[in-house]
């Protein structure tokens, strides 16, 4: 049986209507009077106060004249017709000594009360001469006594209106609310004491129709509440227990009271021996401190707690989990205990630990863009003064034109070397032209022979054909030098043979490269005796960052740099490999004979041409500056030279028609290279200048051609092209 609320009978809903409908009506009387009042008043006192200015201002043109011919009698009757104003208490004309010629009181205006009175004083002048003075006293009782007649009228028919409004209002409420509820209130005592059968039924289709309607509908779910609840439970556990998350609850002390069953799953061990027990036994004793009293001081409802720890397993092992603790209040907003959900996260930690080591990656790539930098300048200066050597000073020593030979190969070594380091840290975009493979491949076994330790033999077999592909030096050597390493890597242990062929195959010896076009395609193998790789890992070799070896042997970016190097080039890597047997990784690029240049052939230097001109030559390294000072001036230049941009501006300001060339660095301090050219050229527009850099900047060498800088210059330049660069543009 339902229990009944004691609740003691009051004022009805009849009684509380009528007493707020009175007062509403009394309140809203009461404020429109005063607001009429005061609108209607304001408004009045407006117009009578412009009306008295209006009156002074005619009654002083109307004495001007009076007072100049001292018309007295004129002055007493214009006071007497001045007084029969309503609004006017007293009047008052002075002479232009201040003597009294008129002065009237009005007799049939009353004594004032609470009326306003004011005074307007005026000083009558004619012919820029004051010929006497005005005084009017008004009052504003008229205003007053019309305001309180009209708001007498208003507050009548006001009431008339509001008490219509409250008759009306009052059989209207009766007929469509009052009637109503009496039925609904019968039939809602009937449901209260039990009888769910009864209901509440109203013929009117209203509002009161639709609460009767959803309390009705209310006394069917209160019947079906219990049912829905059972089945609400039903549906929680599943949805708990079909999460790919661990999630278990625990009480307001920490303790266990619930965990699903992904816990056994992850874990191996049996939950129900970890009910009634702390939630941090979970976990591994090397993850933060998850005490109790730390537990209880975050317990903060709306303050979700989150950690990263190691969830332990029964074999000893540990999974990375983000565990997420929220409060669970209940009704009161009461903390009832917590729910924990933890989340594998071994997959985004593996992710984070590559991301680090790419980071990494991208650091030492522009720590080598700023040494290669530097170094450039070094070899610029070593190269600039060997051909200097060799164009003037070695011409009849054929031993010291030797060594000066071995000297620009090492240059040229270097300044390749540089070329290389510029294009890993992205400074550089080398451009592909046609390549035959062999002498790079001989050069490149060359340079490895001295890192590879002696206990492993290099094979090498070398086609006599050209072996040409559309590549550029650097990517070839990368894919060399990244092969054989790893080969060596293989054999490090015991030794063994590194071979390594290049030669030419027709594109049906392999399929995939069918649609590439070339009749030919050109192979390079690397091949060792070393341990093999493993069947397991063979698919996964080319990943970024796979790696075999050890923590500090390596990154895992070689091979997987070769795999971009020649998906670069159009071409295929294939790798075979028995496992104590050895590996063999086979390179296919598309063949090109389309514009090759035979390297091996050598032209004698040409001649030095002779110059004249007044040159400027700006660099912010000394070496590279004293070099092509004297290497120009040894041709027939006169150059000027400095490591300073400011102080070079200054230089030209001075006489911009001193120069026949500008050459400048880009990269300089204060001012850029480019950003001084365009100064000198906003002066002298016909200026040749050449602008210089160390690294590859497509768009800046078409912004610098477009805003008329005559050439753009690859540094380090050596003796002869920069005497040939000169040449061109003076």
């Amino acid at each position: 049986m339902p229990q009944r609320l004691n609740m003691k009978k009051g004022r009805s809903l009849r009684t509380d209507f009528i007493l707020a409908l009175c007062l509403t009506t009394v309140v809203a009387l009461a404020i429109t009077l005063f607001v009429n009042y005061f609108f209607v008043y304001s408004k009045n006192m407006a117009a009578l106060e412009k009306s008295s200015e209006t009156k002074v201002a005619k009654a002083v043109e109307t004495l001007k004249q009076p007072l100049w011919l001292y018309d007295v009698s004129f002055v007493n009757i214009y006071a007497e017709i001045l007084a029969t104003d309503s609004s006017l208490v007293h009047v008052s004309i002075y002479d232009e000594r201040g003597r009294p010629l008129a002065a009237i009181t009005n007799q049939e205006r009353p004594e004032p009360g609470r009326d306003i009175k004011w005074s307007l004083e005026r000083s009558i002048q004619l012919k820029n001469r004051e010929v006497g003075r005005l005084v009017m006293e008004f009052t504003n009782a008229d205003i007053r006594t019309l305001t309180r007649e009209m708001m007498f009228s208003n507050t009548v028919i006001m009431l008339i209106i509001l008490f219509s409004v409250l008759a009306i209002t009052w059989i209207l409420m009766t007929r469509q609310i009052l009637s109503p509820l009496k039925i609904m209130e019968k039939n809602f005592h009937r449901i209260s004491a039990g009888d769910y059968s009864k209901r509440a039924p109203l013929e009117k289709n209203n509002e009161l129709t639709r609460i009767s309607e959803e309390f009705n509908t209310m006394v069917r779910q209160v019947q079906l509440r219990e049912e829905k609840i059972r089945e609400s439970e039903v549906k929680y556990r599943n949805l708990v227990e079909s999460s790919s998350d661990i999630i278990f609850k625990t009480d307001t002390g920490g303790d266990l009271v619930f965990i699903n069953r992904n816990f056994s799953q992850w874990t191996g061990f049996n939950p129900d021996g970890f009910i009634g027990k702390p939630f941090s036994i979970l976990f591994s004793k090397e993850s933060p401190s998850m005490d109790i009293t730390t537990f209880r001081q975050n317990l903060v409802p709306g303050n979700p707690i989150l950690w990263e720890l190691a969830l332990v397993k029964n074999n000893g092992g540990t999974i990375p989990i983000e565990l997420s603790i929220s409060v669970q209040l209940d009704l009161n907003n009461r903390p009832v205990g917590t729910t924990g959900i933890a989340r594998d996260i071994t997959e985004r930690k593996t992710l984070e630990s590559k991301l680090q080591q790419s980071q990494k990656m991208e650091a030492i790539g522009t720590f080598a863009g700023g040494i290669a930098h530097d170094f450039n300048n070094i070899i610029g200066g070593i190269l600039g003064y060997a051909e200097m050597i060799e164009m003037f000073d070695a011409k009849e020593d054929n031993k010291l034109k030797s060594r000066i030979d071995h000297v620009l190969k090492g240059t040229h070594r270097a300044r390749d070397l540089i070329e290389q380091i510029l294009t890993f840290s992205r400074h550089s975009d080398q451009k592909q032209r046609p390549l035959s493979l062999g002498p790079l491949i001989r050069d490149g076994l060359k340079f490895l022979r001295a890192s590879i330790p002696s206990t492993i033999e290099i094979r090498e077999t070398i086609s006599g054909r050209p072996c040409a592909v559309w590549a550029n030096e650097t990517a070839i050597h990368q894919i060399l030098m990244n092969l054989c390493s790893n080969a060596a890597d293989a054999m490090k242990a015991s030794g063994g043979t590194l071979t390594v062929t290049l030669g030419e195959e027709r594109p049906a010896t392999e399929p995939t490269l069918s649609d590439m076009g070339p009749d030919h395609v050109v192979t390079l193998t690397v091949s060792d005796t070393g341990e093999g790789i493993d069947t397991n890992i063979r698919e996964r070799i080319f990943d970024p960052f796979f790696t075999t070896k050890g923590t500090g042997d390596g990154t895992g970016m070689g091979l997987s740099v070769v795999h971009g190097i020649v998906k670069e080039l159009n071409g295929t890597i294939t790798v075979k490999s028995n496992p104590g047997k050895g590996s063999s990784f086979k390179v296919s690029l598309p063949g090109s004979d389309h514009g090759l240049e035979d390297e091996n052939k050598s032209e004698p230097p040409a001649l030095v041409p002779a110059g004249k001109g007044r040159i400027l030559f700006i660099d912010d390294e000394k070496e590279l500056v004293s070099f092509s000072m004297e290497i120009l001036e040894q041709t027939g230049y006169k150059v000027v030279g400095t490591t300073s941009s400011v102080h070079a501006r200054n230089l030209f300001l001075k006489d911009p028609m001193q120069f026949d060339l500008v050459v400048t660095d880009q990269t300089m301090p204060n001012i850029t290279g480019f950003d001084l050219a365009m100064e000198f050229l906003r002066k002298r527009p016909d200026l040749p200048i050449i602008l210089c850099t160390g690294f590859s900047m497509p768009d800046l060498e078409k912004q610098a051609l477009a805003s008329g800088i005559r050439a753009f210059a690859k540094k380090p330049l050596g003796a002869r092209q920069l005497v040939d660069l000169v040449g061109q543009m003076v």
